[in-house]
């Protein structure tokens, strides 16, 4: 997952668009969602 997140970074810097940070919210939002999820029924590898 890291790598999709560094990628939409990098396409953030260089585009610079509000639909890039848009994205980026979301999925960071979807992430942590998971995350606490995960947490939540089994711990984190």
């Amino acid at each position: 997952f890291y790598i999709v997140f560094l990628i939409i970074i990098w396409l953030n810097i260089f585009l610079g668009n509000e639909i890039i940070h848009t994205l980026t919210v979301l999925i960071t939002t979807l992430y942590i969602d998971n995350s606490r999820k995960g947490i939540k029924n089994d711990r984190v590898e």
